[in-house]
């Protein structure tokens, strides 16, 4: 709180014995007291604005920018003034001239405090008495917090104000030497700093914690200066006490406020990177599932980029025909209770291709538990669900080959011995003989079919992926890798070098020249991994020209890409044994190991 230059004096108002006023940077007159203004204001000089040094002789216009400029330069400054009246010269007197600073330490405006030097100097004596007595009687009610020290550096003076804030009594900090309530963690270091201090005899400033009569903790900062009497000799110090516990509770909550931000930053900025790197598609919805965020790895997912998906529905956007209602509705109702759910779900892309996704949905509350939207969290599973389809089918399958070898092959088995037996049984004829040859003819003819039948129902169970038409065991002399990321060659390298200790490897980066290469070491076993996505010719068209030099080794597609539509057009190419997806890993290459194959036409 800013003191101002009005309450700076109110309480030496009605004094008997001093003057007080206050005064702008220029000297004018702006407040005083009852005792000023019956010694100096008279018929032609009203003392509101009223120059101060002109009521007094000309040297005091120089002795009050001497002190100006003295007090402006030290903050814990004042200067004491020897002035005789204008109008009477036998009347002098000495002001205590100082500058009004608020809790910031910003100049506020000039107070001078003086009173009449009397006649006999026997009043001013060399121990200090006569002005101690007279700050004393000045500061005692000022709303200001003042301490005086004797010449021994021992308390002799606390006006009220002070009393009052640390709520104790002056023998109290007499006794404890002012230390009665500092904290204790500050009590040791602030007792040594002050006596080295004020051994000094220099202005100093300290900041200290005290434990005040209610048992709050407050910050204070005491300003002193030493003083001394008109013969020079060293009285002591006088001091103020400023309580600046809101100024640094602030500073210290800032503090905090700023490292919680910079946390807060540092949090956000990790999760950024995690949720832009993440191949999961992570979604953030209001209330009603209006989409507000979405993460890179779900416009990779559904090929919607984020302009395109906010505020829409999340379940409209990518609503599918294979996703059953009553999956909605589990998901609906779960979440309208606040309760978080995973499940496996359905959606459909941009480009109208249906996935299966592993989907978590959590919900999002404030800091007042209101819910304010939902977390999802999706992965593709669609191959795993795939996969789980195909292997029904097999299963299917399989049911229907034993079906077929333990019913219907094994019938026709033992109608054929029956009809051999029963000819044995009976006289030579050539009669029986015939009728008994057209009788396992027909069960001959109905087992050739069977046996179709039965390679049909192989043929499907054991395609599901890329199938081989023959295999064809060799040990291969080099792998061939083609992808025109350096980094990504150079780590497959690294992994093929350790699953296939000597195996020659070679690198080539774009299509034109892995084709030449190949058609000059046409004989060379090797085994082919080919990237789809290069920037010149595209791996697909390494693939056509390739194909046509019906070499014999086998092309391992190895990429990023899991589209449906790019594994079914790999599977129309004879030379490409295996569909494998980055990263290349060692149980890739352990797994192939147990299949060096290569299609051949």
């Amino acid at each position: 709180m800013k003191i101002s230059l009005k309450n700076s004096i109110a309480h030496l108002y009605n004094s008997s014995s001093l003057y007080a006023l206050s005064t702008d940077f220029q000297g004018n007159i702006l407040y005083y007291n009852h005792l000023f203004r019956e010694q100096f204001e008279q018929e032609n000089i009203l003392l509101d604005g009223y120059p101060f040094n002109n009521l007094f002789t000309a040297e005091a216009n120089n002795q009050f920018q001497k002190a100006l400029r003295k007090c402006m330069t030290d903050v814990s400054q004042n200067v004491r003034l020897q002035l005789t009246n204008r109008e009477d010269n036998t009347k002098k007197y000495a002001f205590d001239y100082s500058i009004l600073r608020d809790e910031d330490a910003i100049p506020q405006g000039i107070v001078l405090i003086g009173y009449l030097v009397k006649e006999n100097n026997d009043q001013l004596t060399d121990d200090g008495n006569y002005t101690s007595k007279r700050l004393k009687e000045a500061t005692y009610e000022a709303p200001a917090m003042i301490w005086m020290c004797d010449q021994h550096n021992q308390l002799c003076f606390a006006n009220a104000s002070y009393l009052s804030f640390k709520g104790t009594t002056l023998n109290e900090e007499k006794e404890s030497g002012r230390m009665q309530h500092v904290w204790g963690d500050d009590l040791e270091q602030t007792k040594k700093n002050l006596e080295s201090l004020m051994a000094q005899r220099k202005p100093f400033e300290i900041r200290y914690r005290i434990i005040r009569k209610n048992g709050k903790t407050a910050w204070v900062t005491d300003r002193a200066k030493p003083f001394y009497d008109a013969a020079g000799n060293y009285l002591g110090f006088i001091g103020v006490c400023n309580d600046v516990t809101d100024k640094i509770e602030t500073h210290l909550e800032l503090g905090k406020q700023m490292a919680e931000l910079e946390k807060i930053k540092t949090d956000q900025e990790q999760l950024n990177t995690i949720v832009t790197k993440i191949s999961s598609g992570i979604i953030i919805t209001d209330t009603h599932m209006q989409i507000s965020w979405c993460n890179p790895g779900f416009s990779n997912l559904s090929g919607y980029g984020l302009k395109e998906v906010v505020g829409r529905n999340f379940h409209q956007l990518m609503e599918s025909h294979l996703t059953e209602a009553a999956t909605i509705e589990k998901i609906e109702t779960h979440l309208q209770k606040g309760i978080n759910i995973r499940t496996e779900i359905a959606y459909q892309t941009r480009r109208g291709i249906d996935i299966w996704t592993d989907a978590a949905f959590e919900p999002i509350y404030d800091e007042q538990s209101v819910l304010k939207g939902y977390f999802i969290v999706l992965n593709d599973i669609t191959q795993i669900k795939r996969s789980e389809k195909e292997v029904k089918k097999q299963i299917d399958h399989l049911k229907k080959l034993s079906f077929i070898s333990s019913h219907e092959l094994r019938h026709e088995f033992a109608k054929m011995l029956q009809i051999l037996y029963t000819v044995k049984l009976k006289e030579p004829n050539i009669f029986h003989y015939q009728s008994a040859l057209q009788d396992i003819e027909k069960a001959a003819n109905f087992i050739n079919k069977v046996i179709y039948t039965m390679n049909d129902e192989i043929n499907f169970a054991t395609t599901s992926n890329i199938s081989l038409s023959h295999i064809l065991k060799i040990e291969l002399e080099e792998v061939v890798l083609i992808d025109d990321d350096p980094m990504v060659n150079r780590l497959n390298e690294l992994v093929l070098e350790y699953a296939m200790p000597g195996t020659r490897i070679q690198k080539f980066y774009d299509t034109a020249t892995a084709i030449n290469y190949l058609k000059d070491q046409p004989s060379i076993k090797r085994t082919i991994f080919l990237d789809l996505n290069l920037e010149k010719e595209s791996g697909w068209d390494f693939l056509e020209t390739y194909q046509a030099l019906n070499q014999p080794w086998t092309v391992m597609i190895l990429t990023s890409s899991v589209d449906q539509d790019d594994i079914a057009k790999a599977k129309q190419y004879r030379c490409v044994g295996q569909y494998l997806t980055k990263p290349l890993t060692v149980a890739q290459i352990e797994q192939l190991q147990q299949l060096r194959v290569d299609k051949v036409a």
